[in-house]
């Protein structure tokens, strides 16, 4: 027996567990229990549900791996590649995202975290529809923006801002809030970078309520009089945070580990325990301050209705970039690089496919797996050679004819029989 790479047991995590029995039954009491609260059922979300319960499965198709030399060989399952409802899918593609931040959008110099946040009596303004939350990203920008430059007395500079949009907080509850990388500085006109001072955050914060109020009302998401109880608040509600300091900028690391944090999953399986015979969710989370406990007790249902307001629609960017570092400004930097420099080869088509597959090298699978689960899919435990994607079995004749003969096709758990040793 030698121990190999296997692809996870999809099957036996509590979300799997939790969304094959209790998906009907969020389905038939959505109209009368969640509409009101949630809005209408998103199309998309019933297409995500059934995406992630065929991520996995060798049943919906895989691919065959096999080492070159002794022909130890494993399946490995596709997967369903969803933001926000698949932790496993949704942590690969933050690894990417953070890597392409840090390698391809930040420049060396200081950066600072953003968080602006908005009174829980505000939320419900965004609850029914996330793409409002937009409007909430407008604001945000244009505000720090504006500040940023007005700190540094350059009102033509730009200012470099990634933002993350996140709509969850300690127990899945519904907390719209903006976190943002932004640079702690501006560039002038010749690309000089300028360190600038944060300045009065109390000030800035009370543009912020102003702002937002003022968008809110023109879009007729709420009513001047609720408008005016909030500009008589004292305590108004609206928070901005922008850490304690700066980070350096050579400092990569701290760079990457901030944005992998912006990008996470509103979802941890490790916090979360399904009870089949209850049809029960217990999440574990920090002590909340309300209920004085550090769990939640949920109906499946509930939990499903809960995790579906975290899923982006579909095309909806949660993740934008903006000023110094927005697709337009780096196009043009590239651009302009690019005309400078003499081109290797009068092949300009050869090198631009050149160029995109060395700016793709990062996002390997390959490296996606090591990152994660920390061990190489493609390096032969049995006799340490490397092994490769031989094919690619998609229709149901071809998932059955290599199935069957293994135990696969019936078992709800795949192992893969192929697993236990060398070929």
């Amino acid at each position: 027996m030698c121990k190999s790479y296997r692809p996870r047991q999809a099957k036996a995590s509590p979300l799997y567990q939790c969304l094959k029995a209790s998906a009907p039954d969020f389905y038939r009491l959505y109209p009368e229990k969640y509409e009101a609260t949630l809005g209408p059922l998103r199309p998309d979300l019933e297409d995500a549900f059934q995406q992630f319960l065929r991520c996995g499965d060798l049943t919906q198709g895989f691919m065959r791996v096999r080492c070159e030399h002794c022909e130890h060989e494993y399946l490995l399952p596709f997967t369903c590649k969803q933001r926000g409802i698949c932790p496993t899918c949704h942590q690969r593609r933050t690894l990417d995202t953070a890597e392409n931040i840090v390698s391809e959008i930040c420049v060396p110099v200081p950066h600072r975290h953003w968080v602006f946040a908005i009174p829980r009596v505000l939320r419900n303004a965004f609850r029914k529809d996330p793409k409002r939350l937009s409007v909430l990203c407008k604001v945000v920008v244009q505000l720090l923006s504006d500040w940023i430059r007005e700190q540094s007395g350059l009102p033509d500079g730009k200012v470099g801002i990634i933002l993350a949009i996140h709509s969850f907080g300690d127990y899945l509850a519904f907390h719209p809030h903006i976190h943002i990388i932004a640079t702690a500085g501006v560039f002038d006109g010749n690309g000089t970078f300028q360190l600038t001072p944060i300045g009065d955050l109390p000030s800035l914060k009370e543009l912020f309520r102003h702002a937002l109020l003022k968008a809110l009302l023109d879009h007729h998401w709420t009513s001047q009089r609720q408008v005016t109880k909030l500009l008589g608040w004292r305590n108004s509600g609206f928070q901005i945070d922008a850490g304690e300091a700066a980070i350096g900028a050579d400092n990569e690391r701290a760079r990457r580990q901030l944005s992998e944090y912006l990008l996470r999953a509103p979802l941890s399986l490790q916090k979360m325990s399904w009870n089949g015979t209850t049809k029960t969710v217990l999440y574990r989370s920090s002590r909340s301050w309300k209920t004085k406990r550090n769990f939640e007790v949920y109906s499946g249902p509930d939990f499903i209705a809960a995790l579906s307001e975290h899923i982006p629609p579909k095309s909806f960017q949660t993740i934008r970039y903006y000023g110094y570092y927005s697709n337009k400004s780096r196009g043009m930097r590239k651009k302009a690089r690019t005309t400078c420099s003499t081109p290797p080869s009068n092949d300009s088509k050869s090198a631009s496919i050149t160029s995109k597959n060395l700016s793709r090298r990062k996002r390997m699978w390959r490296t996606r797996i090591m990152d994660i689960w920390g061990y190489d899919p493609l390096l032969c435990p049995c006799c340490r050679g490397s092994m490769k994607v031989i094919s690619t079995i998609q229709t149901l004749g071809a998932i059955r004819d290599v199935l069957v003969p293994l135990g696969l096709w019936a078992r709800t758990t795949f192992h893969s029989a192929l697993d236990g040793g060398c070929a």
